[in-house]
């Protein structure tokens, strides 16, 4: 059965299980987008918002775990009470994936209740038993933390994303960009890397590089940006806990020096990256 790429991890559970069929869950995610509006969309269509100020709030939001609404605020851009306003109409107009099935008479409220249940017992074992391999792995510290930062990065940027498993080694089915930084902490030589797909990095060109198409030609430059990010929240969450990393310039391979390379494979509703730590 072929699964759609473009769908909530929750709506491939369904399609996986045969509870939907991929043309029903597309119809369900078709009514869903119809109905929830982005907050900067709102503002802009109620004149609140500039296009430059929306890209403003959405640079900003690389380097600052607040909501879109909360910058907006903090920028001077609109006031609480404007905020408070555009909240409550996108909460009176926002629908979730399982009200959208129900609203295209798909699935009853009762078989959405129950496959909710089901997913949710399901990811928790799965966290669960991905929890439990990075930290056993070699580098489980620094695994965790990198899987805990690179997952709220990507939900920060609008991309759900979720840990498959433990690799050793770069995939060598992920074709698109891999950079890597040099990081050094303690003494001790490391380097953190992320490998993106083409397909995810023409998705990743809109948020970070306001392209509308994608350019092959800019792979490697929005790849490095994402590790940019990625390693300044790494970097502050090291130095909370009392560690001080420095890190040097970006490059597109490892060194020959390089004998450890353990990578997690994450998954997203577009395709699967990964991100390594490499010694």
């Amino acid at each position: 059965m072929i699964v759609p790429k473009r769908q909530c991890f929750f709506g491939r559970h369904l399609v996986q299980t045969g509870i939907v069929n991929p043309k029903q869950l597309d119809r369900a995610i078709s009514r869903q987008k119809q109905s929830n509006a982005l907050l900067g969309r709102l503002a802009q269509e109620q004149k609140l918002l500039t296009p430059e100020q929306i890209s403003a709030i959405l640079e900003r939001q690389q380097h600052d775990p607040r909501r879109f609404g909360e910058l907006a605020v903090a920028m001077g851009f609109i006031t609480g009470e404007q905020l408070e306003t555009l909240l409550d109409n996108q909460a009176n107009n926002h629908i979730y994936l399982g009200e959208a099935l129900i609203k295209e008479n798909i699935l009853s409220r009762d078989a959405l209740v129950a496959q909710l249940n089901i997913f949710q017992t399901l990811m928790l074992a799965h966290e669960e038993e991905i929890s439990g391999i990075l930290s056993r792995a070699q580098h489980g510290d620094a695994l965790v933390s990198l899987y805990d930062i690179t997952r709220t990065y990507f939900f920060r940027i609008g991309f759900l994303a979720k840990a498959v498993r433990l690799e050793q080694g770069i995939p060598n089915d992920i074709h698109g960009a891999q950079v890597f930084m040099e990081q050094r902490s303690r003494g001790s030589l490391a380097y953190f890397g992320v490998i993106l797909p083409e397909s995810l990095l023409g998705q990743l060109a809109s948020p970070l590089r306001e392209q509308s198409a994608v350019d092959s030609g800019k792979d490697r430059e929005i790849a490095s940006e994402v590790l940019h990010n990625l390693n300044y929240l790494y970097c502050e969450q090291s130095r909370k806990s009392g560690t001080k990393v420095r890190h040097g310039a970006v490059r597109y391979d490892l060194p020959a020096s390089v004998s450890t390379v353990e990578t997690i494979r994450m998954q997203t509703v577009f395709d699967d990256f990964a991100v390594a730590y490499c010694t």
